[in-house]
């Protein structure tokens, strides 16, 4: 299976993630021999905007990988919000 990964990830030169993920990303980057930026969520008290360098291209992915679960599954109980949902599509 390593040999399946390394070969499909050969474009991969660095992994970005946070903080919280890192017990599974650094067994991962140790393995493969992957390169991480893993940055620290801001502090909780700190009042207003704080620019992340690259926090916004994090999670762009994640509510696009959300966006399109959603529309390969059906959650909805009632069938009048499945339909509404078709609509704005």
């Amino acid at each position: 299976m390593k040999k399946k990964i390394e070969l499909a990830s050969k474009r991969l030169k660095l992994i970005k993630g946070y903080k919280a993920y890192g017990g599974l990303l650094a067994k991962s980057t140790k393995i493969f021999g992957w390169k991480t930026d893993s940055r620290q969520k801001p502090p909780s008290k700190v009042k207003g905007f704080i620019h992340q360098s690259s926090r916004w291209k994090v999670e762009r992915n994640f509510a696009w990988i959300n966006f399109y679960r959603k529309l390969s599954k059906d959650y909805e109980k009632d069938p009048e919000s499945e339909e509404f949902f078709i609509s704005l599509l």
